[in-house]
């Protein structure tokens, strides 16, 4: 079959997935973990503990070996989940997943396919951000994918409006690889394999924060700067901006702008954005006056004048100027 023609297989009516698979076990097994078979008995022991046996007069450890595969399939799942919502939060980014649709080689080899933002029939094939940004596209939902009752759970993706966009791609390849892979808009659907002019691309990896301007460049404690750049967010969140080490309190922020003022203890040195645990490049600001710097200004005594009064002592009050 030529690349340009796509099979909609079977996958597209599933009902498997993991995660639903193991609350639905934990959920199933969770009040049952502290039931005893009727047949068991139990028995004092010489430390006063109690041991449960099966009328053979064998320890039960069906009990014990429930609980046991219960607690890892549990872990598991929240594991998975944990790790998953962290990767979602990095950068404004979620990853993106295969669909049921093959789109076929001559020999009859899948060689791209469909994609979606639910967890779909095959693994994270890459990412897309979560809002607008300048060389972004909307996508939306597009065919249904439903289980056995009928219902839609899951969607593939199209550049047809339809309701709230699900996310954004880029309108041009971020890396070597996605532009390898990009998504052609055929039959209402994003489809990867095809031949013919691309309509979008994907993130393969989550790009770190990118600073490539700073103004002003120099400045006293208290100087707001402009911070520009690329993939900020488009909210701050926990993402943080900082002066050679010292922490800054944004008071604006964007996936492309940031403003805020220079730090008390700010030193001369890198201004950095760290996002989701991603650290930016740094530029260098100066840090200047009484505020800071690699060598800040020390103010020396060397004389009273005391005016009229020599006399007086030091009741009088004395002023430093630099």
């Amino acid at each position: 079959m030529p690349a340009s023609n796509y099979n909609r297989h079977s996958q597209i009516n599933y009902t498997y997935d993991p995660i639903q698979t193991v609350v639905k076990l934990a959920l199933t097994l969770l009040p049952k973990i502290h039931e005893m078979p009727d047949h068991t008995r139990r028995e004092p022991r010489a430390d006063n503990s109690v041991h449960a046996l099966d009328k053979y007069g064998r320890v039960a450890m069906v009990s014990v070996l429930t609980r046991s595969i219960l607690f890892l399939a549990m872990l598991w799942a929240w594991t998975f989940l944990a790790s998953l919502t962290t990767r979602e939060a990095l950068a404004d980014f979620v990853p993106i997943y295969r669909g049921g649709i093959c789109v076929a080689d001559g020999a009859g080899n899948c060689v791209g396919g469909d994609a979606m933002a639910e967890s779909g029939v095959g693994s994270a094939i890459g990412y897309m951000k979560t809002s607008a940004d300048s060389g972004t596209v909307a996508v939306y939902r597009g065919t249904c994918y439903s289980d056995t009752a009928g219902t839609c759970t899951r969607w593939g993706l199209t550049l047809e409006v339809n309701g709230s966009a699900v996310g954004y791609l880029a309108t041009s390849a971020p890396d070597t690889q996605s532009a390898n892979a990009p998504f052609v808009q055929s039959g209402g659907l994003l489809l990867q394999g095809l031949g013919g002019t691309a309509s979008a691309y994907l993130w393969t990896t989550i790009p770190p924060p990118v600073v490539s301007e700073l103004s002003p460049t120099s400045g006293p404690v208290g100087t707001p700067v402009t911070i520009t750049g690329s993939h900020f967010n488009a909210n701050q969140g926990t993402s943080t901006v900082s002066f050679n080490g010292a922490t800054a309190t944004p008071t604006s922020w964007s996936d492309i702008s940031i403003t805020a003022p220079v730090p008390a203890g700010a030193t001369t040195g890198p201004v950095v954005v760290t996002v989701g645990g991603l650290a930016s490049n740094g530029v260098s600001f100066t840090v200047t006056g009484g505020g800071g710097g690699s060598n800040p200004t020390k103010l020396v005594v060397t004389s009273i004048n005391s005016g009229s009064n020599p006399s007086a002592g030091l009741g009088f009050p004395v002023v430093v100027q630099a």
